[in-house]
């Protein structure tokens, strides 16, 4: 019995689907580095968030957190600014600590 050779069409699917899964893997594997990434970024923004937080003295703190209260009442949702208490809030939440990136930017506060 003869055995069949693939058609030349079969043998150029074979090889637009294994291209395709290269693809696929390659995208999948930049996906999970930009993602590692992001975290890692986000993880040391929160830390330098807290550490200029907490080396400041209780009077600028407050005086901050009171700024950034009144910034928050007119830049988000009320539900929003209900979620900043203070502490480790400022940066407990994505939307808290991208409003409070922007307000340092806006006050020239030393970050």
């Amino acid at each position: 019995m003869a055995t069949t050779q693939p058609t030349l069409f079969a043998q150029e699917q074979a090889h637009a689907r294994e291209t395709e899964r290269n693809a696929d893997r390659e995208r999948e594997e930049r996906e999970a580095k930009t993602a590692n990434r992001r975290k890692a970024d986000s993880a040391r923004e929160k830390a330098a968030i807290i550490a200029f937080i907490d080396g400041l003295p209780d009077d600028e703190r407050q005086a901050l957190e009171q700024g950034f209260r009144d910034h928050l009442a007119g830049t988000v949702p009320a539900i929003v600014a209900a979620r900043f208490k203070g502490g480790k809030t400022w940066c407990a939440d994505p939307i808290i600590r991208a409003q409070f990136l922007a307000f340092l930017r806006k006050h020239r506060v030393g970050f």
